[in-house]
C-alpha cells in the first residue's frame, strides 16, 4: 500500500506490474499487489532480475540515444516473452476494498500520517473501515 500511496507522483497508473524474486512465488501476495493497484500482475521466472533490469536500462538508452525510439514495453516484452510464470487479475469487489473512499489506502494513509507524527490517530477510520466492510477480514 506505500508503494501504491508514494508512486502517484509518477502521474501513470500502471496497467500491469512485473513482480521478480521471492515474492513472485507467493501467489498471495500477488494477489494483493494486484488489488491495490487495480492492475494485472505478473510474476517472471528468472534469476538475478536487479541485473536483467540494469540490463534493460542500459539498452534502452543505448538504443534511444542513437535514435531507435524503442518504448519501454517493448523492449520489456522482449525480455520476459515466455519467462511469465504467473498472472494474476485484480478482482473488482477486493479493488473496492483498498479504493473506497474508506478503504484500506485510507486506512493506511491515516495510520502512516500518524506513525510519521504528521496526522491524527487513525482510529476513527479504523471505525469507518469495519463499518463500511462488516465482517471482512480482508481480500481473498
Amino acid at each position: 500500500m506505500a508503494m501504491y500511496l508514494h508512486s502517484d507522483w509518477t502521474g501513470h497508473q500502471p496497467k500491469s506490474i512485473l513482480v521478480t524474486a521471492g515474492g513472485s512465488e507467493n501467489r498471495g501476495l500477488l494477489k494483493v499487489i494486484s488489488h491495490v493497484f487495480g492492475a494485472e500482475v505478473r510474476s517472471f521466472e528468472v534469476k538475478e532480475s536487479a541485473a536483467l533490469g540494469a540490463a534493460i536500462r542500459a539498452v534502452y538508452c543505448c538504443l534511444n540515444n542513437e535514435g531507435a525510439k524503442i518504448g519501454w514495453n517493448e523492449l520489456i516484452e522482449t525480455f520476459i516473452k515466455g519467462h511469465v510464470a504467473h498472472v494474476v487479475y485484480p478482482s473488482p469487489n477486493d479493488v473496492k476494498i483498498y479504493h473506497d473512499k474508506h478503504g484500506l489506502l485510507s486506512v493506511y494513509e491515516a495510520c502512516e500520517k500518524f506513525a510519521w507524527g504528521i496526522g491524527e490517530n487513525p482510529h476513527k477510520k479504523i471505525e469507518v473501515f469495519k463499518k463500511q466492510f462488516p465482517n471482512h477480514d480482508g481480500p481473498k
